[in-house]
């Protein structure tokens, strides 16, 4: 998809308003509470008294916030009273389905929900076109129209399947956000950059020794796959070795057994891999399972990097992997949500969260024949050794 930016150039008051705003929204700054004096601000922020005067000013103007004058700036209620229509959290398959297939939609779910609870703002989950175990009838929608008929802002726990409604309510100038956007879409949203911690695997492979860096992804043309693709070949190259297509894998499916077979097609292809770098820790997992078999040990003479920390569960005693700020980007968007609600914009902005690196023991040095002949104590994964 490519990086993407954001559109804002933000002034000193705009940030310092931007951050009175979401200490307000997780309810570090409650509901009828005085805010910290303009100089307490004004110290913390490290601004002078007049910017951190011009974006209270700011916020007042938006109406979520009251400077009195003895009293001090206080924070009004939620600009949404409970008469009025609620945000939709909408997501375009069931829960129950989703829980199984689809680990990081729950995770954005939960982080969109908690930021709603904490603000006092009343949100609905909503599912979109089809019967859902959690939903009832009053939280079902077969279209764009019930949405607009039923609710005043709608943030997206993600929406590759529903990238039409997104477009159309944005066309209307309604207030929508996305959590964890992983297609190209004009839209505010929250998103992590895949291709950065795929050349940050590829590296951190390269300096342990490693050569026969072996990648598995799913085709390019998929979400962001190619962005894991095209990383991948660019850090093989500014490493200083050759990104060979008999070194790249696609498995069909995001599952362990679609991985299995594309971890067998590995171990097969005569390659000498000595670390993989995995899109997915799941895709991690079926090509251990393959190279297990074949008598590797994970850690000693297979190193593996993932990326999510989730859709492994066993492999976080001992994967390493970037773990996707999945709960922080549905929080995000909730935010920013209320924010342009709040203040009535609509310039686009994309906010980008990081993935942060966890170093656990299945990617360690190339080891020397006499060091591969030491004893060394394998890591199980119920029957299979990995």
């Amino acid at each position: 998809m490519g990086r993407m930016r954001s559109r804002m150039r933000v002034t000193a008051e705009e940030r310092i308003a931007y951050e009175i705003r979401r200490r307000i929204a997780l309810g570090v700054y409650r509901v009828h509470e005085v805010l910290p004096s303009e100089r307490t601000l004004a110290e913390e922020f490290k601004y002078s008294r007049s910017t951190v005067s011009a974006a209270l000013a700011l916020l007042a103007r938006e109406g979520l916030v009251i400077q009195e004058r003895g009293r001090g700036t206080r924070v009004l209620p939620p600009p949404l009273p409970s008469s009025e229509r609620p945000i939709a959290i909408v997501y375009p398959r069931g829960l129950s389905m989703l829980a199984a297939i689809a680990p990081d939609v729950i995770l954005v779910l939960d982080g969109i929900r908690d930021v709603f609870m904490r603000s006092g703002w009343k949100a609905e989950l909503v599912a979109l076109g089809r019967a859902d175990d959690f939903a009832t009838p009053e939280t079902m929608c077969r279209g764009v129209e019930d949405l607009v008929e039923k609710y005043c802002g709608f943030v997206f726990a993600e929406c590759t399947a529903t990238i039409r409604e997104v477009k159309e309510l944005c066309e209307r100038g309604l207030p929508v956000t996305v959590a964890n956007l992983e297609v190209p879409l004009d839209v505010t949203a929250t998103w992590v950059d895949h291709a950065e911690p795929t050349r940050q695997a590829v590296t951190h492979l390269a300096a342990l020794g490693h050569e026969r860096i072996a990648l598995i992804t799913r085709r390019p043309e998929l979400y962001w796959y190619g962005d894991v693709l095209r990383a991948y070949r660019e850090a093989m190259e500014r490493v200083g070795l050759k990104p060979e297509d008999e070194l790249i894998f696609e498995a069909e499916r995001p599952d362990p057994e679609s991985a299995y077979e594309a971890g067998r097609r590995m171990v097969e292809c005569g390659q000498d891999i000595t670390a993989i770098v995995a899109a997915r820790d799941v895709l991690a997992w079926g090509a251990c399972r393959a190279f297990a078999e074949a008598g590797r040990t994970l850690g000693r003479d297979l190193s593996v990097i993932g990326f999510d920390d989730f859709s492994w569960p066993a492999g976080r005693r001992f994967l390493t992997t970037f773990r996707e700020p999945c709960y922080a980007m549905g929080a995000a968007a909730a935010e920013m949500l209320m924010e342009r609600i709040i203040s009535g914009r609509r310039e686009i902005e994309k906010r980008e969260l990081k993935a942060p690196f966890v170093l656990r023991r299945s990617a360690g040095p190339v080891l020397t024949p006499e060091q591969t002949s030491l004893h060394m104590t394998p890591l199980h994964y119920g029957s299979v050794r990995i």
